[in-house]
């Protein structure tokens, strides 16, 4: 993820939400896009607590957000350690085309994003190999084209063994395969999550 300054909302952007800490002092959303009916799911979080930490790379400034409305320079993330796995759930409408991206970082372990729709995996891909001592950013693009009707969109981030092969997205007729995967070993390493957006295109 090259060092950059998004702001939202984005052209064409349908929802989007920013994770790290938040009020009260829990560590789950700092803001989401202000909408009645939001596509992207409360996060799911599975064997671990999440944590907060300093990204070095995206900057974030948004506005028409909850329960903060405007921000800027927001470069904080969710963290969960090796043995944790984050689960975000995202409801596709009719007909609709886009992606969704994902802000992720990993610290120490290899990181594995698995795809869901309606129950049938999907395509999944891993992140970069760690480099000792830094955290690995990257943007993830989920591609979804031409899908009649309601759909749920389920993504999982873990950390895995091993290498994924590229995300090619959900197509009309079918969902595609799903790459090799396994747990990863015990690890010191983290998982983060800085953002989620979901775009019409």
């Amino acid at each position: 993820m090259p060092t950059q300054r998004i702001v939202l909302p984005l052209p064409n952007v349908m929802d989007w939400v920013l994770y790290g800490p938040g009020a009260g002092g829990a560590v789950r959303e700092r803001a989401r896009a202000d909408l009645g009916n939001p596509a992207i799911g409360q996060l799911g979080i599975v064997g671990a607590t999440p944590t907060a930490v300093t990204g070095m790379n995206g900057r974030f400034d948004w506005s028409g957000g909850r329960p903060q409305a405007t921000g800027k320079d927001y470069i904080d993330r969710l963290a969960v350690p090796a043995s944790g796995e984050i689960r975000l759930t995202i409801s596709l409408t009719t007909g609709v085309d886009g992606h969704l991206d994902l802000y992720l970082g990993t610290i120490g372990v290899r990181g594995m994003i698995r795809t869901d729709l309606d129950g049938q995996a999907g395509p999944a891909m891993a992140l970069a190999p760690p480099q000792p001592g830094r955290w690995v950013d990257a943007v993830v693009r989920i591609n979804f084209r031409g899908i009649a009707g309601p759909h749920t969109l389920a993504v999982t981030v873990s950390t895995a063994d091993g290498s994924g092969q590229p995300a090619q997205g959900f197509q009309r007729g079918g969902s595609g395969g799903t790459s090799p995967w396994q747990p990863a070993a015990t690890s010191t390493g983290q998982i983060s999550l800085a953002a989620a957006i979901l775009i019409n295109s």
